[in-house]
């Protein structure tokens, strides 16, 4: 791999580098036969869901966390596959890890002489990161079956991360995305210093319950990441179906996902102006409340409205069946949502009174759906700085009571 990077200029690698994230076309066409193809495989809520996809469209990197054995890790998998073409290089973290495994670094390497014996040999060597990076760059070289590598870490506490992400936690807290790797100067004439590509993620997951053997991971580390909470499945009936489903086939349980024929680039961010109105103005006075209580910089607001947006953007292709019951014509309904027009705009378009009412129901739930989700992956996990704090974290309490997962996070950054 190494040699075909250096097969490539220096501006060519860049260039790759800036490549967007291209996404199953059935996302925004057809999100729900989607999400039924996903479910094949794992019992998940929507709420999750796609909070983890509008995460991941928005830049971002993850953390799963939840009890041991609710499909963390088959969700790592899945998704790159069904929704990004991407390859899953699944790791597991141990105690021993360090800057060297993760990052990378120079090592001795035995070679056998032709007139016999050894000769000790200082070689670079990637760590999983690092190597996740360059896979990504290959398969954009290659197109191949995939097209790009997501990074997966399971039981990413297991280890001290912070010390072993090094030259990394710069570049994962920046718009300068540059991966330095000093052990690389002398062996490789671009991978001392590397562009983390725009197609590149990685997925983590911990069992937040197991504290044993676990390391905790620093504020700095944690901001670093999108956090998303994988429970239990709410539905049991569908559970035992799925259960069956996997004890009957014949293959593995993840063999045959099928990766996308049709891929397009995830969009970057568009006005909307009843969005804008509902959903961001909301998201700003409430983090602005939160404020009050802790400190929280403007960082917070940009990553919230990256979620919102990318969130609500599939959350309005799910939309067209509960739109039909109401009565209201799904295609009419779907050419007012995606105008940019006010929010009244949008309901005068509706003349039935009672229509309207529902719609303007419909419209107000679907909001606070996002705000939830784009409060518990931005401020809600930094709050665990006020678990010391009782009083200050009741008040945070109350200024997101209307938001039920926003609480439930709290209560459970509460019980830590």
């Amino acid at each position: 791999m190494i040699d075909a990077i250096n097969e490539i200029t220096k501006e060519e690698l860049n260039a790759l580098a800036e490549n967007k994230l291209l996404v199953n076309k059935w996302l925004y066409d057809n999100p729900a036969d989607l999400f039924k193809k996903i479910q094949d495989y794992i019992e998940i809520d929507h709420f999750s869901l796609l909070s983890f996809i509008s995460a991941l469209n928005a830049g971002f990197h993850i953390i799963l966390y939840g009890p041991p054995g609710t499909g963390k890790t088959t969700l790592s998998e899945i998704i790159p596959k069904l929704l990004y073409r991407a390859y899953p290089d699944m790791n597991t973290a141990s105690s021993d890890w360090n800057v060297g495994k993760v990052i990378g670094g120079r090592n001795i390497q035995y070679a056998k002489k032709p007139d016999g014996g050894y000769q000790e040999l200082i070689v670079p060597t990637n760590g999983v990161i690092t190597d996740g990076i360059i896979d990504c760059y290959q398969k954009m070289l290659l197109t191949e079956d995939y097209i790009t590598t997501f990074t997966v870490i399971d039981e990413f506490n297991r280890t001290d991360m912070d010390a072993c992400l090094g030259p990394l936690f710069t570049a994962l807290g920046s718009e300068n995305k540059v991966l330095k790797l000093a052990y690389q100067k002398g062996f490789n004439q671009y991978l001392h210093e590397i562009i983390i590509p725009n197609r590149f993620r990685m997925i983590c997951s911990m069992n937040k319950y197991d504290r044993t053997f676990t390391s905790e991971l620093s504020e700095a580390l944690t901001r670093r990441f999108k956090w998303i909470f994988i429970g239990p499945p709410e539905d049991r009936q569908k559970e035992n179906a799925l259960i069956i489903n996997l004890l009957t086939s014949k293959k593995g349980p993840l063999q045959d996902v099928e990766l996308p024929e049709e891929l397009i680039e995830v969009p970057d961010y568009e006005s909307i102006q009843y969005f804008e109105e509902e959903v961001l103005a909301k998201l700003n006075q409430i983090i602005n409340d939160i404020r009050v209580y802790l400190p929280l910089g403007t960082s917070f607001l940009i990553d919230a409205y990256k979620i919102a947006f990318h969130y609500f953007k599939i959350r309005r292709g799910l939309m067209s069946s509960e739109i039909s019951l109401l009565g209201i014509d799904p295609d009419e309904s779907e050419k007012l949502l995606k105008n940019d027009t006010t929010y009244r705009q949008l309901l005068d378009n509706i003349t039935d009174q009672d229509k309207k009412q529902q719609f303007a129901n419909l419209l107000a739930a679907i909001f606070t759906e996002v705000i939830d989700a784009a409060l518990c992956m931005t401020v809600i996990p930094a709050c665990e700085a006020l678990v010391e704090e009782p009083d200050k974290l009741d008040e945070v309490k109350m200024i997101v009571n209307r938001y039920p997962h926003s609480f439930i996070e709290l209560q459970r950054i509460e019980s830590i």
